[in-house]
């Protein structure tokens, strides 16, 4: 991997999706086909941001994404999608999408980050960094994290917001750059 670029954005700023998509531009390995993995389990645990995206994007028949309402990905099948995505794509630029809640509740911050590294989940295997970038939705919840039902938490409009703002811009990507693994 490159450099670790990094971009930080509150989903009401101006300009949001453009900001990302220059970022996301600049990182990518445009030889590479592009798989994008959408982690979380509304059935688990209210989780339903992720695989709202990978939703979003499968109505638009982008094939190339893992993670739906649908069929979500989450800790307990991660590996086994991982190693299927690595086994059946020829080295893959993967993409994770994911919600994560800060480890110091007095951050009040609500954000999309990219980042040009991995996702790192805790699954049932251990810890395990996912993909290449990610865009991580940080929520701010007082609770404890671990028993959190973040649809419960945060209402399904604030979800919907800052989803539809990563369904854009990996659209714009996928789509109109000819990224799209048809089938």
């Amino acid at each position: 991997m490159d450099s670790k670029e990094y971009l930080e954005k509150y989903y009401y700023e101006k300009d949001i999706e453009e900001e990302f998509l220059k970022l996301l531009y600049k990182i990518l390995k445009r030889e590479k086909e592009i798989v994008v993995i959408c982690i979380g389990n509304p059935l688990l645990d209210g989780n339903i941001l992720a695989p709202l995206v990978g939703t979003f994007l499968c109505e638009q028949n982008i094939y190339n994404v893992y993670g739906t309402i649908k069929n979500p990905v989450d800790k307990n099948n991660i590996k086994e999608i991982y190693s299927h995505i690595l086994n059946n794509y020829n080295n893959p630029y993967i993409i994770s999408v994911g919600i994560m809640f800060p480890l110091d509740f007095h951050d009040e911050r609500e954000v999309i980050i990219l980042k040009n590294e991995p996702y790192e989940i805790l699954s049932t295997s251990g810890n395990l960094k996912i993909g290449d970038a990610s865009f991580k939705v940080v929520f701010d919840i007082e609770d404890n994290y671990y028993n959190v039902n973040s649809l419960e938490k945060l209402g399904l409009g604030k979800i919907y917001k800052y989803s539809k703002i990563i369904f854009k811009v990996l659209y714009y990507v996928l789509h109109n750059q000819n990224y799209v693994n048809k089938k």
